[in-house]
């Protein structure tokens, strides 16, 4: 389910990938947004015809306040930390 990110692309081929939390005053990274980011950037990297990709905040005056605390504060050990951390995926690269 996509939520916190938002695509439109202009008729120059220029994606705008907005990021807007809803229903929250500030952006903040949590493991479901990081995964929707990464899930995002596949789908984009796929798109032949994007000359580039902006990402830009929904939320006036900042862009993200950090890392969601009530997330950290679940974390029981260095071993969940570090899992929890290194969300990643090979990301194509976008083409040339």
């Amino acid at each position: 389910m996509h939520t916190a990110f938002h695509f439109e692309k202009t008729d120059e081929k220029i994606g705008i990938l907005t990021f807007n939390l809803p229903d929250v005053k500030v952006n903040k990274f949590s493991t479901p947004v990081m995964e929707e980011l990464n899930d995002s950037l596949i789908e984009l990297a796929q798109m032949e015809d994007l000359k580039c990709l902006i990402i830009r905040s929904g939320k006036p005056g900042n862009f993200i306040a950090g890392a969601d605390i009530k997330e950290i504060e679940t974390i029981k050990s260095v071993e969940q930390g570090y899992d929890v951390s290194r969300i990643e995926r090979d990301l194509p690269p976008f083409p040339d």
